[in-house]
């Protein structure tokens, strides 16, 4: 997981998963995501780049359901951006589809908030 902060909006966090969110792995992203990057930060919009994210299993569904609703607490936004086909189904298939706000690209994100 890479975290950045872009420099011409303090704002926005970009947080680049990687590899498998699955049990070995979920909970241990959702501390980092609550600890370092959600609670006293100056972030009001985490976006979550999914492009290098091969996997997800129910306890990573749990984790995004959980940051979710946490973000929106918080009076802060969660977005997605580069989810493959496989997980995007996963997100039909569980609804996932209709809680997160999910962009083609992180770009295409930029481009549409600017």
């Amino acid at each position: 997981m890479i975290k950045q902060m872009l420099p011409d909006d303090s704002k926005l966090t970009v947080v680049q998963l990687k590899g498998s969110l699955n049990s070995n792995h979920a909970f241990e992203v959702q501390r980092h995501l609550l600890d370092h990057t959600l609670v006293g930060s100056n972030t009001s919009i985490l976006l979550l780049d999914f492009s290098e994210l091969q996997s997800l299993d129910r306890d990573g569904l749990m984790v995004l359901v959980s940051i979710v609703k946490f973000a929106r607490g918080l009076g802060q936004r969660l977005v997605c951006c580069s989810v493959s086909a496989s997980i995007r189904m996963i997100f039909e298939l569980t609804q996932l589809d209709r809680v997160l706000e999910t962009y083609e690209t992180g770009s295409e994100f930029l481009l549409k908030n600017a």
